[in-house]
């Protein structure tokens, strides 16, 4: 993050989870190179909290409940599922807090959400579509700005790829369905959406084994793969 942007904004606020020790090793980091006072404030205007995802109710700009946010920014922040909902929820209530944009407005400046993602991580899709889903239940979008989507490529690769997270025009279904898919229609977004595009090979690759394989060796994959799931 460079110099000229940081000191676009009165303070900045880093956050972790105050499990495993996490949010003590941001404070340490936080402090090399420059005086830290007891409340976590540094001397470069950089504060430390501790984020709970799933209570987010109450974070709020320190020193001033009725101030919002302005700008929200973070990277690689889903590993599980699990951490995909929670994450989206909370997204979700931050933003619901945040000025409107302009139309053409400054990303930096306008009350928006940017989230870095590595695509197509761990031979697969990681937990890009996981994101997706609990993106859109929770009435948002995630826009790429910025990376590589490999949007004229096959290939399976990792890919960094910047989203700009956007409450959708109309969220009435995600409002009621928070915790359902039945009511996505995400085939639209399948063929060229990033956070799917690795999903979307993934299959392609895996229908091509099962074309290629006899009756029986199909047999014996579908066998394996219902073992798997009761595992």
């Amino acid at each position: 993050m460079t110099t000229c942007f940081v000191y676009r904004f009165q303070s900045w606020t880093a956050t972790e989870t105050a499990e495993g020790g996490a949010f003590d090793r941001l404070r340490r980091n936080l402090s090399l190179g420059q005086s830290t006072s007891d409340d976590g404030t540094s001397s470069a205007g950089l504060n430390a909290r501790a984020l709970d995802w799933n209570d987010v109710d109450g974070f709020r700009v320190k020193g001033d409940r009725e101030r919002q946010w302005d700008f929200v920014c973070g990277s690689d922040l889903v590993y599980s599922a699990d951490g995909a909902n929670a994450l989206a929820r909370c997204l979700a209530q931050i933003l619901s807090h945040m000025k409107a944009p302009a139309v053409g407005g400054d990303v930096t400046r306008e009350g928006r959400i940017a989230i870095a993602q590595t695509c197509g991580r761990w031979g697969g899709h990681g937990f890009d579509e996981a994101l997706y889903r609990a993106l859109r239940r929770n009435g948002l979008t995630a826009s790429p700005v910025w990376g590589d989507t490999l949007a004229d490529s096959d290939e399976l690769r990792q890919h960094v790829v910047v989203f700009r997270i956007d409450k959708e025009e109309d969220a009435t279904n995600s409002n009621q369905c928070a915790n359902d898919d039945d009511w996505l229609d995400i085939e639209k977004d399948r063929a060229s959406h990033p956070l799917l595009r690795a999903a979307r090979l993934h299959a392609a690759k895996e229908a091509a084994v099962m074309t290629a394989m006899t009756d029986e060796e199909r047999g014996e994959a579908e066998a394996s793969r219902l073992f798997d799931e009761l595992g």
